[in-house]
């Protein structure tokens, strides 16, 4: 059991799920995307560059903010930190929890200067840079939230007694979107 009321459970749930479903978009339409030539069309090449950084810094801005301290200027962040700290677990649910927290930790090090000069404020030096969004190697995304749905999956067993995955429709939904797209450019002659 837990110290955290079900609503603080159901509402930390939730932000996890909205920034798997921010991510997954990202993924889905820009990454695994087999029908990125609608990408490179001439009339629609800007909106799908705006669209790649706007989702891009959103779906960093939700993993990100995850990694809130507990408490913030007199303020609580329903951030993983507090969902571990302020508990009440037993002691292997919460030995469980700091080690997945720390595993999920070792993937936002690798964004975090990205939250701090340029996701959250317009760092002149980073601006300058390109180096926008921090550096991870291809699959760390996915492991972060694979382990992401692990944590949440002990919370919500030890807390609510139920099990936990992520469940997205966003794969199907950027199929469905592309699919329109493409048949929109054939209709009016991109």
């Amino acid at each position: 059991m837990s110290s955290h009321s079900s609503k603080d459970v159901d509402d930390f749930l939730g932000i996890c799920r909205w920034a798997n479903e921010s991510w997954n978009f990202t993924k889905q339409l820009f990454d695994n995307n087999d029908d990125k030539e609608n990408f490179e069309n001439p009339h629609l090449g800007s909106f799908f560059e705006y669209l790649y950084r706007m989702s891009t810094e959103y779906s960093l801005l939700q993993i990100v903010k995850l990694h809130d301290p507990a408490v913030q200027q007199n303020s609580i962040n329903l951030s993983l930190e507090y969902i571990v700290e302020f508990g009440g677990w037993d002691n292997d649910t919460l030995q469980s929890l700091r080690e997945k927290r720390k595993a999920l930790d070792g993937f936002f090090a690798k964004i975090k200067g990205a939250r701090n000069k340029i996701i959250s404020h317009n760092d002149l030096a980073t601006i300058r840079s390109n180096d926008e969004h921090g550096t991870f190697t291809l699959g760390e995304d996915e492991k972060y939230f694979l382990e992401l749905g692990e944590f949440c999956d002990i919370v919500s067993r030890s807390a609510i007694g139920e099990p936990f995955t992520f469940v997205t429709t966003t794969r199907t939904d950027v199929i469905y979107f592309l699919r329109f797209l493409k048949a929109g450019i054939e209709n009016f002659g991109l």
